[in-house]
């Protein structure tokens, strides 16, 4: 976002060969180099299960969700920035595009393949306003103090949360 901010132009230009396709094609030889290994060691991939690692959701990659969001990431911001030229339009598009993507992620996916999404916004969101944030942020500092502890109470509460189900157990119905 930074570079993107000093030469939005230049950026944009190299930005599917620079970002994109170097992202895809560390995919594309970790796809290729976990089939091997999997044929080696006789655990063995469908074609099936191969042809979906190039895809976004499912991949034989270990931890290589991370790389597929990052993918996604980066082509959703691309098609706000490039044809959406109001800044705060682009961030709400984007917003509303990840969002989607969460609900998807929700219904379909596991949860590290959501959960990070929502720092991807934030990072946006920080680095388009920066300037203002970090003057904020010198100059209140009881209130960052406060929001600290609101944003530990809150991250606690969800990670704890995430352990438990939300639907209490009904004993009469466990019991049929």
């Amino acid at each position: 976002m930074a570079q993107y901010q000093k030469n939005q132009e230049k950026y944009l230009g190299s930005f599917l060969k620079n970002r994109v396709l170097s992202i895809y094609l560390l995919s594309v030889f970790l796809i290729v180099l976990y089939s091997v290994f999997h044929a080696v060691i006789g655990q063995g991939d469908s074609v099936f299960e191969i042809f979906q690692s190039f895809l976004i959701g499912r991949t034989i990659i270990n931890n290589g969700w991370y790389l597929q969001i990052a993918l996604l990431f980066y082509i959703l911001w691309f098609i706000c920035t490039k044809y959406i030229k109001n800044p705060q339009k682009q961030f709400l598009v984007l917003c509303v595009m990840i969002a989607c993507y969460m609900v998807v992620g929700v219904l379909t996916l596991s949860k590290t393949w959501y959960e990070c999404s929502i720092c991807f916004l934030i990072g946006i969101f920080w680095q388009k306003n920066r300037e203002k944030i970090d003057i904020w942020m010198e100059t209140n500092k009881r209130e960052r103090l406060l929001l600290f502890v609101a944003a530990a109470i809150v991250f606690t509460a969800t990670y704890m949360l995430s352990f438990k189900t939300l639907i209490p157990s009904n004993k009469v119905l466990d019991s049929l």
